[in-house]
């Protein structure tokens, strides 16, 4: 939708379309940080379990749990990007309803005015 000639209804109507988009981008980020967290957990349990099955002095176990974990690391690392991406897609939709908050209070001002006339005091 270009700014062009908006009218008030057409303002409300994209204003709800962007609160849905938030309410959709919320639920998603939810979703996101609880998988990223479940990762993470079982990065560290998987980590932790091969650390202690390791021979060796510490530095020889903790490269074997490493090893050992290398695919619940990226998942865990995975899923954190995820997380990410989808809190930024949350403040993108949040900017966007923000600055079409201050374009839909502009067009209701100009729309009074063609109305009434701009108020002088």
């Amino acid at each position: 939708m270009s700014r062009g000639d908006l009218t008030p209804a057409q303002l409300n109507e994209w204003l709800l379309t962007l609160s849905k988009e938030l309410g959709d981008a919320l639920d998603e980020c939810r979703q996101a940080a609880a998988a990223a967290a479940r990762a993470d957990t079982n990065y560290k349990r998987a980590w932790s379990h091969a650390f202690l099955q390791a021979e060796g002095p510490v530095r020889a176990r903790e490269v074997m749990a490493d090893a050992e974990t290398l695919d619940e690391r990226e998942q865990a690392k995975t899923s954190e990007a995820r997380s990410r991406s989808a809190d930024l897609a949350v403040r993108s939709r949040m900017a966007q309803l923000n600055a079409l908050q201050s374009v839909s209070a502009s067009v209701r001002q100009e729309h009074r005015w063609g109305q009434t006339g701009p108020e002088v005091t």
